[in-house]
Parts: structure tokens; C-alpha cells; sequence
């Protein structure tokens, strides 16, 4: 996975703001344990093939210990890929937050420039006041993508765990199992909550 730091798209140049873009990164991936199918050969059944990409839940104790470990092996996997774009965000907020003050750092010299001379055109110091503003909102909205992406890490990391203490449920002494279940259970508690907080997320803000 490739990713690109806001400053590769921006011209450090008079005017550097005036139309910042960041291209869409890419954040495939699901949470409260909705797991992408893996890529299989068709089937001559298709309702065997469907049950065959099923993946099992933390709690599918039907679910042999190998199948659990590549469930704990895909959710640190995806938690791994999103902490590079996690860092990505955060990056970017930084970078927009340094541009947005060499701008207003140049509206404050127009401003002084235009009082002492009265030569500085207002169009020039509005443009430079806009920029100002657009790239604070970047800032903030790379804030909240950093947000959001942070829930999905959580999502998957308590997921890996919880399909974790399931692949060894099997290995369990029977007077120890309750304790594995009470741990299983408890992790995905906390992966419901992660999801339940990117839900609210999404409605105060809109997916991002």
C-alpha cells in the first residue's frame, strides 16, 4: 500500500492554497466482524460455496482453532494497514495547519502593507484570507478521518483478540472454558462499542 502525504500535491508558490485537494485514500475494510469473503474458485453448489466463505464469529465455538487464527491474523492485518493511513491523516492535518499559517502570516503583512501604503488591491488580501480558511478546514477534516480510522483500528484489534482467545478455547481445560468465553464475549463487547462509536461518528460528521 502506497500513500502520499498532502504535501505532494501542494506548490509551496504565492497562492499555494487556492485549490487544495487530497485524493481519496483507500480504507477497505469492515468492522464488528462483517469480514470480506476471501477470493475462491466457483462452486458446483452454490449454497456450499457460500458457507464455505463464511467466516466465523469470535463466539462460533462450531469453528475449528485454525479458522479463528486466520480470522486474529485478518483483523491485525487490516489494523496494521489502517495505522499507515491513521498516520497519513494526521500528517496531512499537520502539514494544512503549517500552510494555513505561512497564510495568515502573508494576510497580516498585507494588512500592515495596505494601512502604511493603501496599495495592496482588496481582492489580493481576501484570496489570501479564504486560503486561510480553506486550509484550516483540511486540517479539520483530516483530523476527523484520523478520528474515525482510529475506531476502526480499536474495531479490529479487540476482533483479533477476541477470535484469538477462541482458537484456543479447544485447548482449554473444561474448568477453565468459562473464564475463555467470559474473554471472548468481553472483547467483542468492546469491538460493538468501537462500531457503535464510528455509527455516531458518521452521523455528527458524515462518513469520511
Amino acid at each position: 500500500m502506497r500513500l502520499y502525504s498532502a504535501f505532494t500535491y501542494l506548490l509551496v508558490a504565492t497562492g499555494l492554497a487556492a485549490s487544495v485537494v487530497i485524493p481519496a485514500g483507500s480504507e477497505a475494510t469492515s468492522v464488528v466482524g462483517v469480514v470480506p469473503a476471501a477470493h475462491s474458485p466457483p462452486s458446483q453448489d452454490a449454497a456450499v460455496h457460500l458457507v464455505k466463505r463464511a467466516a466465523p464469529r469470535p463466539t462460533d465455538e462450531s469453528a475449528t482453532s485454525e479458522e479463528h487464527l486466520g480470522q486474529m491474523q485478518m483483523h491485525l492485518h487490516e489494523a496494521t494497514d489502517l495505522g499507515d493511513i491513521h498516520k497519513k491523516h494526521l500528517t496531512d492535518a499537520a502539514g494544512f495547519d503549517i500552510l494555513a499559517e505561512a497564510r495568515k502570516t502573508k494576510a497580516a503583512t498585507l494588512k500592515d502593507q495596505h494601512q502604511r501604503h493603501g496599495n495592496v488591491p482588496q481582492g489580493l488580501l481576501h484570496n489570501v484570507e479564504a486560503d486561510v480558511t480553506k486550509l484550516q478546514n483540511h486540517a479539520a477534516a483530516s483530523r476527523l478521518k484520523a478520528e474515525r480510522v482510529s475506531l476502526r483500528i480499536q474495531n479490529h484489534q479487540f476482533l483479533g483478540e477476541a477470535h484469538r482467545h477462541a482458537s484456543q478455547l479447544s485447548a482449554t481445560l473444561p474448568q477453565d472454558r468459562r473464564e475463555r468465553r467470559k474473554a471472548i464475549q468481553d472483547h467483542v463487547d468492546k469491538a460493538t462499542e468501537a462500531a457503535n462509536k464510528i455509527a455516531a461518528h458518521d452521523q455528527r460528521h458524515g462518513k469520511s
